[in-house]
């Protein structure tokens, strides 16, 4: 008995693993930017690839969808990527950044909302 308690015991009993593993190319929950909000002049748009990339591009689009700014991401695979945006020439307000990764003809987005306070 793990809990020393005859009350808890159970021979079924599994302990949790540290491993996490990610099914997605772009897993969300590993797509963000920081700091968020933003009140400096420049945000950082991290995420992770789990895999390999072919291509990695970053828009990002004010709150009618007209394209602000368009940036090329990086494309380590199995680890984070992180990418500098700078916010100086920017009004304050909610901007939407999306993520694409390609790999093998297949394409996944993620959408990060990111707030400009100036």
């Amino acid at each position: 008995n793990v809990f020393g308690d005859k009350y808890l015991s159970n021979s079924n009993l599994k302990l949790a693993s540290n491993t996490v593993s990610y099914s997605s190319l772009l897993p969300q929950e590993k797509t963000y930017n920081w700091p968020n909000p933003v009140y400096s002049d420049v945000t950082y748009i991290r995420y992770y690839l789990n895999g390999s990339a072919s291509s990695v591009n970053i828009k990002i689009l004010d709150l009618s969808g007209e394209l602000v700014t368009t940036l090329t991401g990086t494309n380590y695979p199995n680890t984070d990527n992180e990418v500098p945006w700078n916010v100086s020439s920017v009004q304050s307000g909610v901007y939407y950044c999306v993520v694409e990764a390609e790999s093998n003809g297949t394409n996944e987005k993620r959408i990060i909302k990111i707030a400009v306070i100036k």
